[in-house]
């Protein structure tokens, strides 16, 4: 009897529950085939950046809204073009060039995500490739365009350069994977040259780079993902690493942006002659440092380094570096654990070894700022020679144990927009005619200095 009573428990319990799910079971969709229903797109152009031929973009979505009561049915959704069509789409986790018969609920959507693969076309200018997507439903049509801007590149990666090598302006470079410019020969690159680097590639530099950009030319190194959202996003590339035995670089007129490492050199030797001379340039946007430099001879002019998450400027294990007319400003959107400027004569290596070697430095008609209370940290710990000297600067410190003359502490630069990176001089800036005359004779854009020079790599004028 027991069990009798509970089989009926049992079987209530299951009929209770069928009566529930049967409750909640929609109503069949009524199909609307009214040729007035109307469907909202919710783009009606899908604009890709520049795409370098070959390599494939980001995926564009868009969605098509059906806030009618009732169903409709896309008799189809389709490339203009076809199979012959550059573009892809992505319904329902599927890729293919048409689909057809595709339900909507009322009041419901459909995603549809796009993607584009250029062909080669041998050109050197950028080149627009088109297509549309193609909407039918109850014998209407609606088309979103879809545009390309395409570049034929030259792709380069994984190798040795050949000596002497020269890269111009007529197309961008893609670096795929990193090469090398072996000891003993010469990487060129040409003014108005862009450099394009695929994520965690960098330049290995075991000979020389000579970079000829110019006032009108600048050259280019920067990241490969070039959709909007990626532009001022630090850490997509490696940056230059130059190795022991490089020797005579020189580096004008160039804009390094985004990468891990700007400029990272380790190449110590008797002399005192740079080994590598920056001018006229920016290096910015780095996920760790700027320019970082172990025992190095390194002079630069007329440059800004600015907004690295680390280190702008790091010379450790001392050296030889000389900085004139130089901005180095740090204005990070996250909290940094470190100061701008690093100088030390030592550095800890990975055997738990101290690298100690004397240090000099010059600093002179330069600005270091920044968003910290301290943006100066000299580090002479290891007790070897520490010649480190300013002169007219304005350097953010509460310290203010930067030795020299003709310093200014904590007095703000004034740069006309610090929040967006401009670090041109106000007209009321302390920084304007207060430098020293050096035998430079133009400022990071090429334009004249003033017989009473302001500080810093630009010229108010």
């Amino acid at each position: 009897m027991k069990h009798l009573r509970s089989f009926w428990a049992a079987s209530l319990l299951i009929l209770s529950f069928s009566a529930l799910y049967v409750g909640c079971m929609p109503e069949e969709e009524v199909i609307s085939d009214a040729t007035s229903l109307e469907l909202l797109v919710s783009r009606d152009t899908v604009i890709f950046d520049t795409i370098f031929s070959t390599v494939g973009s980001t995926t564009q979505r868009l969605k098509i809204f059906n806030f009618n009561e009732n169903a409709v049915v896309l008799d189809r959704i389709g490339l203009g073009l076809a199979e012959d069509s550059p573009y892809r789409v992505i319904i329902n986790g599927e890729e293919q060039s048409s689909i057809e018969d595709e339900f909507i609920r009322g009041g419901d959507s459909l995603l549809v995500l796009v993607e584009v693969t250029i062909d080669p076309e041998d050109q050197n200018l950028p080149y627009i490739v088109r297509d549309s997507l193609v909407l039918e439903w109850n014998g209407q049509q609606a088309h979103v365009k879809l545009l390309a801007w395409g570049q034929d590149a030259n792709f380069i990666g994984n190798q040795v350069l050949d000596c002497n090598t020269v890269w111009r302006a007529n197309r961008p470079y893609v670096v795929y994977d990193d090469v090398l410019v072996d000891s003993g020969c010469t990487l060129t690159v040409r003014a108005g040259t862009q450099v394009f680097f695929d994520a965690g590639v960098s330049l290995l530099v075991g000979g020389s780079l000579r970079v000829e950009g110019d006032s009108g030319n600048m050259v280019l190194f920067q990241h490969s993902r070039l959709d909007p959202e990626f532009d001022d996003v630090p850490g997509q590339w490696g940056g230059f690493l130059f190795g022991t035995s490089s020797r005579n670089n020189v580096i004008e007129y160039a804009h390094i942006r985004n990468a891990v490492n700007g400029l990272y050199l380790g190449i110590p030797d008797a002399d005192t002659l740079p080994e590598l001379v920056l001018g006229h340039s920016i290096i910015e946007s780095m996920s760790s440092n700027g320019l970082i430099a172990f025992t190095t001879d390194v002079y630069v002019y007329n440059t800004q380094i600015n907004n690295c998450f680390q280190f702008a400027v790091a010379n450790l294990a001392g050296g030889n570096y000389g900085y004139d007319h130089v901005t180095i400003a740090n204005f990070n959107n996250i909290q940094r654990e470190f100061p701008a400027v690093l100088l030390a004569d030592n550095v800890l290596l990975g055997d738990n070894q101290l690298l100690v070697e004397p240090l000099t430095v010059t600093l002179r008609n330069s600005i270091i700022w920044g968003s910290e209370d301290e943006e100066v940290l000299l580090d002479n710990e290891g007790g070897a020679p520490f010649n480190v000297l300013g002169n007219s600067s304005i350097i953010k410190s509460l310290e203010e144990n930067f030795p020299g003359v003709n310093l200014l502490f904590n007095i703000d630069p004034a740069f006309v927009d610090d929040t967006s990176y401009d670090l041109r001089l106000d007209s009321l800036s302390p920084a304007v005619n207060r430098g020293i005359p050096l035998p430079i004779n133009d400022d990071i854009r090429g334009r004249p200095r003033l017989v009473a020079p302001d500080l810093g790599a630009y010229e108010r004028n």
